[in-house]
């Protein structure tokens, strides 16, 4: 049962690895491309912008999910490694899950990646606060625009949401901020566990950084960056 607890949930984050790169990834990446949408007169920034609102609630969802993910798999290795008698699920003395935690790493990675790409997102950025701009003279006369009032109020509050989710370079830092019960924080057990797992980690990766053939691997540092924060905060360690 434990192994299939764990499988299912490492087997979750492949599915959200690999969906995050051909839904999110590109079209966020790929966005502005071919010079359109420069001018701001012409409101082809502004409809550029949203059309991408549905893609950005979705992403907001993801982002939960995998927030979610990544506290299941914590409490799960911390009712495990537990050394509290009522916690205890089997003697775990001598397993060593390197794979669990390279797959939290991977789920990390995802919500770093998505960072970096908003931050660099020059365009979008700028799209955005003239989209806004628009919403803001729309607010001082919805009647001259056709609008309902009463419509515009929960419109802003969705674009104030999307852009405190995803717009202020904390999509990790919420994460491995989660709130987390004392089985977890308080276990030394799991706390050791996550130090053996990581150097164990970064040993197979810094071998695989001089072979010739090495493919990804670099891509994989990211994953254990994002694991050392974790662990940071999780146990308080000191910097």
């Amino acid at each position: 049962k434990v192994v299939t607890v764990f499988a299912a949930l490492c087997s979750e984050i492949n599915e959200h690895k690999q969906k995050a790169v051909t839904k999110y990834y590109i079209p966020l990446l790929m966005y502005g491309e071919g010079g359109r949408g420069d001018s701001e007169q012409d409101g082809e920034s502004q409809l550029m912008t949203g059309r991408m609102l549905d893609l950005l609630q979705d992403l907001t969802m993801f982002i939960n999910r995998i927030n979610v993910l990544v506290k299941n798999v914590v409490e799960q290795l911390a009712a495990l490694y537990s050394t509290e008698g009522t916690l205890k699920v089997i003697n775990a003395s001598g397993i060593h899950l390197e794979t669990v935690f390279e797959h939290i790493g991977d789920a990390l990675s995802i919500l770093i990646n998505l960072d970096n790409i908003f931050d660099n997102g020059g365009v979008f950025k700028n799209h955005w606060e003239r989209y806004k701009r628009v919403i803001t003279s729309i607010k001082g006369s919805p009647q001259e625009y056709g609008v309902d009032e009463s419509k515009l109020r929960p419109f802003e509050k969705l674009l104030q949401n999307l852009e405190g989710v995803l717009m202020e370079g904390k999509i990790f830092q919420k994460c491995v901020k989660q709130i987390f019960n004392v089985e977890v924080t308080q276990n030394q057990q799991l706390h050791d566990e996550f130090l053996n797992c990581m150097k164990s980690l970064f040993v197979q990766i810094d071998s695989k950084l001089v072979e010739s053939r090495e493919m990804d691997t670099r891509q994989l540092i990211i994953g254990l960056c994002g694991l050392l924060v974790l662990h940071h905060n999780l146990f308080n360690v000191p910097k």
